[in-house]
């Protein structure tokens, strides 16, 4: 799964692709949180996943994302 993450991200924003699945994730849970009709439940499981996809995202260096025109 990380790699089709990194696959998502340029290479040149690839070295805080952790930082970016976090702002993904927190923008999401936010929204769930402000519909009202959703299960409180829903904001949860958005949460857990957005640990989960940080924790699977791998650590890259600034060095290994290079920029785009190298692709």
């Amino acid at each position: 799964m990380s790699t089709y993450v990194l696959a998502l991200i340029p290479k040149r924003f690839q070295h805080v692709a952790k930082a970016l699945v976090g702002l993904a994730g927190v923008v999401v849970t936010a929204v769930v949180t402000a519909v009202p009709d959703l299960p409180r439940w829903a904001a949860v499981v958005v949460a857990v996943l957005t640990a989960a996809g940080v924790y699977q995202t791998p650590n890259v260096t600034p060095e290994d994302g290079g920029d785009d025109s190298a692709a």
